[in-house]
């Protein structure tokens, strides 16, 4: 369970990709109701460039669970950066420039990468599809499966909820059953995402992702982005491994 998870958690929290970005409004899911409430919160997030949230990761499987906590760093194009508390005790920095993922496990000084245009050219999946990017709320869903679900109450805030099917990604070979449902919960007042949550077939809720103190358009210099090998530590490439567990997934 530990090594699953390690590996899984490690994906979870990456970072977004500027590859086969498409402008969502330009898109259409169908449904009139939901197109319409979905260009509502488009507008309400127009001009935000950055954000900086509380991330809460929580995995459910079998009968064992397990909780991430992070702080997240987002920037568009592309940039994030999460530094993670594990249960264990650990901790890890996952940060993207754009062009690569890394992955930094701070108790064993251990660096993975994974360059993200070369998974997206061979596979033409994005490495990190899975990561919900309070930005780019509606990124990591087939868009013509998305409806719009009506509110939702939580922490006293009113948010409104869509309803979608998840696009394949490395989630799905890192759980027993891949998830068969996402429900985002999106703030009306910014546009951005505060709550993703992943449900299998029968409806048993898999993976929550929630994000709080979130803060748009503040000050994020880019270098925040930028990642520096820490001494005593020798990268290793992960690219092939992980073009390799989406040709399986296709």
């Amino acid at each position: 369970m530990k090594q699953v998870t390690t590996w899984f958690l490690t994906l979870l929290l990456a970072a977004s990709s500027v590859f086969a970005e498409e402008k969502d409004n330009t898109k259409t899911t169908g449904d009139d109701k939901t197109d319409g409430q979905m260009v509502k919160l488009q507008k309400k997030a127009k001009g935000l460039k950055t954000c900086k949230a509380t991330i809460s990761t929580t995995i459910r499987i079998e009968d064992q669970e397990v909780t991430v906590e992070g702080k997240g760093l987002f920037k568009g194009p592309g940039k994030m950066r999460v530094e993670e508390s594990m249960p264990d005790g650990g901790g890890q920095v996952v940060l993207s420039d754009g062009s690569y993922l890394w992955i930094h496990d701070l108790s064993e000084n251990m660096v993975t990468r994974i360059n993200l245009g070369r998974v997206y050219q061979i596979t033409q999946l994005e490495a990190d599809v899975h990561q919900f990017d309070p930005l780019r709320p509606f990124r990591g869903v087939t868009w013509e499966s998305i409806r719009y679900a009506g509110q939702e109450v939580s922490d006293g805030e009113t948010l409104e909820t869509f309803d979608a099917t998840p696009q394949p990604s490395i989630l799905f070979a890192q759980l027993p059953t891949p998830p068969a449902k996402v429900k985002l919960a999106i703030h009306p007042g910014d546009g951005l995402l505060r709550t993703a949550r992943l449900y299998d077939a029968d409806g048993n809720e898999m993976i929550v992702q929630a994000f709080s103190n979130v803060q748009g358009n503040r000050e994020l210099e880019d270098k925040r982005f930028e990642f520096v090998v820490p001494a005593g530590a020798h990268p290793m490439d992960a690219t092939n491994e992980t073009i390799g567990l989406f040709q399986l997934l296709q």
